[in-house]
């Protein structure tokens, strides 16, 4: 019994050969991860892990007993060195031992790493939108809010209520630029970050995210700054007409 459970193990490593390989995933090094594998005919009682060869050719012989999670078997391994790993699994399935090889990918990343298009659309939206905040700075100076708020007065007055709503809303979006300037400033820090985790830059990831915390802190206290000058738009407006209906403007 010994000699045919040796010489189906035999057998089923030189067939591996003639195989390819199955990849199972991609993981980062140096932190653990599961090799895993399967017994396709539901009939494991067991599975091994044989062997594990390494990114330098290096063969590690286990022959170590995996763990059984129904019909799944589960290895906890952490991988030191980044390239392909080849790993060699035997189990018994219909009292035969069957051995399977599959490869699994470690980088730094954790995954596969980004391609140059990734880093080129990330660069396209930063510079999109620094264009965005500059044009709007730019058209801002030239245009004349005095007037411009006279023309919203007269719609109130005309009891133009739904121009006079969108009119102000958008007067007073314009006169306080510097909210769509700080939402598209949050936009670029999202933008920038996301490149750095895509890359794995852990350096500058870490600063991003402190980062990315006061800003969306800050938000708020430019929120409250906003609605403070929408109010006091409104009293304005309010004042005008009060003026109007006494005859003093």
């Amino acid at each position: 019994m010994n000699n045919k459970i040796i010489l189906s193990l035999i057998l089923g490593i030189f067939l591996l050969s003639f195989t390819s390989a199955v990849l199972i995933g991609t993981y980062k090094i140096n932190e653990e991860m599961s090799i895993t594998n399967y017994c396709k005919d539901g009939t494991c009682t067991y599975m091994n892990l044989t062997s594990i060869k390494l990114p330098n050719n290096t063969i590690l012989n286990f022959n170590t007993e995996m763990t059984q999670n129904v019909q799944d078997f589960n290895y906890s391994y952490t991988p030191t060195l980044e390239g392909e790993y080849t790993f060699v699994t035997c189990g018994n399935p219909s009292a035969e031992v069957i051995c399977n090889s599959d490869t699994f990918k470690v980088n730094s990343f954790g995954a596969e790493p980004p391609t140059s298009a990734t880093a080129i659309s990330n660069l396209i939206i930063i510079i999109f939108l620094i264009t965005l905040m500059i044009a709007l700075y730019t058209t801002t100076n030239k245009i004349n809010f005095e007037q411009w708020n006279n023309t919203i007065h007269k719609k109130y007055i005309n009891r133009n209520y739904v121009k006079l709503v969108f009119g102000a809303i958008f007067y007073n979006i314009m006169k306080n630029i510097y909210v769509i300037q700080y939402l598209l400033g949050f936009v670029i820090l999202l933008a920038v970050t996301n490149t750095a985790n895509t890359y794995a830059i852990s350096t500058i990831t870490s600063i991003l995210v402190a980062f990315t915390i006061i800003y969306s802190i800050g938000a708020i206290l430019i929120a409250i700054y906003f609605f403070s000058h929408v109010q006091e738009w409104i009293m304005d407006l309010l004042k005008h007409v009060s003026d109007l209906k006494w005859g003093t403007a």
